[in-house]
């Protein structure tokens, strides 16, 4: 076996000796009005529906998301196991596993040698601030989302080297796949421009590969929304109140990615209702001063990273969820970042 082969399985198996007790683990929080609560779940000929009525999301109809392979896989896991949370668990681990070769294949694609594709794969499979994917079955969102989301970003970079359309086609598959897992990776065509500036690209002659991907958000967004309807988009705060917050997030976010200790399913978190409040204004005059000293070193490889991550995290300041902040919400960012 090569030693690109080797490594890769090396990532595989410090995965399972990571994550082996998740096994043991139960169902926790939502996993009950999304599993086991769940009725939809229960029948492989309901595979067809989740694409078209967000209600069998949740056993709870006010809870409705439109997810259609998330509940695919639910439906697959219950007819080889029923509501064993073993077989959830062991998926959400293969999953991570998965997206942890995907993060070595991406560092290699972006261009990266020697140690540093597995240095990154490693840290991300290991990276305790991911753990809650794993151990929470209903954080399977994320994990299933980032699989195609990194899927599309590797496939676009071979397109970007050989040319071939098919690469293109691929991507931008991946990149649908991914929405109908979980909606924030409408943002893959930011991403992708991302990548094309690392690379070195001459972004005045891509921008109309990046056009394709911004239509399949939109399209994804209108079609979605018609589905769930208007009444269970409302915002439950108000927008000002969600940013001035989330500026407090994102600093709360690279602290935990930087010293991941004190690991919660809920943090002890509180809305901000002004910009003026000491915390906010503190938050957000450190981060745009990290920011512009980024920017000023010219070091591409960490602005690529920082980017990343901010794309990702972009949607959480103008779309309101009940919870202020959380960790599975980190989890595609902390691929850019490792």
């Amino acid at each position: 076996m090569s030693r690109k082969g080797l490594g890769a399985l090396g990532i595989v198996a410090v995965c399972l000796l990571c994550y082996g007790n998740s096994l043991q683990g139960s169902f926790h929080y939502d996993d009950f009005h999304s599993i086991v609560d769940n009725p939809g779940i229960r029948s492989l000929a309901n595979l067809p529906h989740f694409f078209a009525d967000p209600e069998m999301f949740s056993a709870d109809a006010e809870k409705r998301m439109y997810r259609p392979l998330l509940l695919c896989s639910y439906g697959v896991n219950y007819a080889l196991g029923g509501l064993d949370p073993m077989g959830y668990h062991l998926l959400n681990g293969l999953l991570h596993a998965a997206n942890a070769i995907w993060v070595l294949l991406l560092v290699r694609g972006l261009g990266l040698g020697g140690f540093s594709p597995f240095a990154a794969a490693l840290l991300f499979a290991v990276h305790p601030l991911n753990s809650e994917v794993v151990h929470y079955a209903s954080s399977r969102s994320e994990a299933l989302m980032a699989f195609f989301f990194l899927a599309a970003c590797w496939a676009y970079l071979r397109h970007g080297v050989s040319g071939a359309w098919s690469w293109y086609g691929l991507a931008l598959c991946c990149g649908g796949l991914a929405m109908l897992s979980k909606s924030v990776a409408v943002v893959l065509g930011a991403v992708l421009v991302l990548c094309d500036w690392l690379v070195g690209r001459d972004l005045r002659k891509y921008w109309p590969r990046y056009l394709p991907f911004a239509v399949l958000a939109l399209c994804y967004a209108l079609f979605s929304r018609a589905l769930i309807g208007k009444a269970l988009l409302a915002p439950v705060r108000p927008l000002d109140v969600q940013v001035w917050t989330q500026i407090k997030g994102a600093l709360y976010y690279a602290l935990i990615g930087v010293m991941p200790f004190k690991l919660s399913v809920e943090h002890q978190f509180y809305p901000s209702s002004s910009l003026g409040e000491p915390a906010v204004v503190g938050a957000g005059l450190l981060l745009l001063s990290l920011g512009w000293l980024l920017w000023r070193s010219g070091w591409r490889i960490p602005i690529f990273a920082s980017g990343w991550a901010t794309v990702l995290l972009g949607p959480t300041f103008v779309v309101p969820l009940i919870v202020l902040v959380n960790e599975h919400r980190l989890y595609l960012s902390m691929a850019g970042w490792c």
